[in-house]
């Protein structure tokens, strides 16, 4: 990203979100999901699943004061030892990698990393040394703790037995709390079960209750703060419902908020569900053997009464407000990300879409890798050359490697139309289903200028040495090039012009002047 930006940013104090990866899942071009969040000269990484040194110079990676992890999926996590290994090692220095996430993702990091991590070479060479996993690696948890842990606990009937033990190490009472160990996972991953004792309910508690929620967790929230530059960094919990334990991220200056939400079902309806739905047990016991037991073998979601709280309900209801919102979008059945049709029909604005699938249409502003958003109070710009423009397009669209955005124009070359779970971008003259919501311009958005969109095999867009795009044309003598002029500013001027236009003549009940000033595509590409 451009020095001129760093030094911008300290001036301003603005929030400035660098998109590393912005891929959904099995893309075949992308490269899966990272970002950096730049507050005047504190730098920080949420998520290492994008090649982070294909976009970091060294300094830049040595200057990132810490990483936030929000689940141990490998889209997510891939460049995680590679950091750690990175800061000891590469850096001149023997630095830690701060990771900064809540307990249970730090435990999941933990498991999945000490491969990697814990078994070197001795200096000369000549021994294999072990090497502690917290040699490389600074654990920052942020979020409240939880009261309660499982733990292995040596009992005289059982050579090794889990049990659930509270802060002072004691162990809780079975009619309290249990293990459920399941063997499909050769009992290795023991999992929580507890008594809520404002129901009387048995619930998973990480899943079962708000972060805020005492019951479960201790009160002191532990937000992470950088008090240089004034920046506090929260996880957000409530809101995150995607399987394995993971958190969305906010961001916060005071005057800027910005919440990642990180893999996750956005949909109130289930989210309702989830805390209005009574699951009755099936035990494979008597009751009496239940409530004795510290142990419990099983399903745990056989045990599970309710899955979430009346309170967690109220707390994601409210997990967006006031705060610039770069959101994971899916096509319809997805099964553990928010499907397009619901996360665009939400309230949350302004709103980026992230994660979305190789081809992929949205009304809202898609993140595409190498896109650089500024958040200055409640608005989001996006910085290209320095400058920041807005995000006015009507229509975003990405295809396989390539990027585009189209503005209505009735005599558009493309037609927006209506498809299940959310809209499509076709050529004009394609006979496909849907009906058409309005046509549109079509312009390649080539690092955040604007292009007229190619229609011919032997076309294509390349970048200068310069800096500066050129239109080339491939025929049988060779090839010809004509440099080609960025067209953003003046279709946001037009845009302007059109809707005060429109809106003085809705103001006087006159139907505005016949015509459109939309840059029609007959005009082609200008010579520079």
């Amino acid at each position: 990203m451009k020095g001129h930006a760093n030094a911008m940013a300290a001036t301003r104090g603005e929030l400035r979100i660098d998109i590393l990866g912005d891929s959904g899942p099995f893309s075949k071009f992308g490269l899966s999901i990272g970002y950096r969040v730049r507050c005047g000269p504190a730098s920080y990484l949420v998520d290492c699943g994008a090649p982070i040194f294909q976009f970091l110079k060294e300094q830049e990676v040595r200057d990132v004061r810490g990483l936030i992890g929000t689940h141990s999926h490998d889209d997510h996590r891939r460049w995680f030892t590679d950091l750690a290994l990175f800061k000891r090692y590469a850096c001149g220095i023997r630095e830690k990698l701060v990771f900064i996430t809540t307990e249970p993702i730090q435990e999941e990091f933990l498991k999945n990393s000490r491969g990697a991590l814990e078994r070197s070479l001795s200096s000369d060479q000549k021994r294999v040394v072990e090497i502690p996993y917290d040699e490389y690696v600074n654990a920052v948890v942020f979020g409240p703790r939880a009261k309660y842990r499982i733990a292995a606990f040596p009992v005289v009937e059982e050579a090794n037995a889990w049990r659930v033990l509270d802060a002072d190490g004691e162990v809780v009472p079975a009619s309290r709390a249990k293990v459920v160990v399941n063997s499909r996972h050769g009992g290795n991953r023991p999992r929580l079960l507890f008594r809520d004792e404002a129901t009387g309910e048995w619930v998973e508690p990480e899943s079962f209750y708000a972060a805020s929620d005492t019951a479960f967790y201790q009160e002191l929230q532990n937000p992470f703060r950088d008090e240089e530059v004034g920046l506090e960094i929260r996880p957000v919990k409530d809101s995150a419902w995607h399987g394995p334990p993971t958190i969305g991220v906010r961001f916060s200056t005071g005057t800027e908020t910005v919440v990642f939400s990180s893999d996750t079902v956005y949909d109130p309806d289930l989210w309702k569900a989830l805390a209005e739905e009574y699951h009755p047990q099936r035990l494979g016991m008597s009751r009496k053997e239940f409530e004795a037991a510290h142990v419990v073998y099983g399903n745990i979601n056989d045990y599970i009464e309710r899955i979430w709280s009346q309170r967690r309900l109220e707390e994601a209801r409210k997990a967006y407000d006031g705060a610039v919102a770069i959101h994971d979008v899916s096509d319809p059945r997805s099964v553990v990300h928010t499907e397009y049709e619901k996360i665009a029909a939400s309230a949350i604005r302004p709103l980026i879409l992230t994660h979305s699938p190789d081809r992929f249409t949205s009304e809202l502003p898609l993140a595409i890798t190498g896109k650089t958003y500024v958040v200055s109070g409640n608005s989001v710009v996006e910085e290209v050359g320095g400058e920041g423009l807005p995000l006015d397009a009507d229509v975003y669209h990405r295809n396989f490697g390539n990027a585009y955005v189209g503005y209505k124009n009735a005599t558009g070359t493309h037609r927006v139309t209506e498809k299940p779970g959310g809209v499509d971008l076709v050529p004009r003259d394609a006979n496909v289903p849907g009906k058409t919501l309005y046509c549109v311009d079509l312009f390649q958005d080539i690092g955040g200028r604007y292009f007229p969109a190619l229609t011919s095999p032997n076309e294509v867009y390349t970048e200068r040495p310069d800096g500066r795009i050129e239109r080339r044309v491939y025929g049988e003598r060779g090839s010809r090039g004509t440099l080609a002029k960025d067209l953003r500013k003046r279709l946001s001027r037009e845009k302007r012009s059109a809707a005060k236009a429109e809106a003085a003549a809705a103001a006087e009940k006159k139907p505005p002047k016949r015509g459109d000033t939309r840059i029609r595509m007959r005009d082609k590409a200008p010579t520079g």
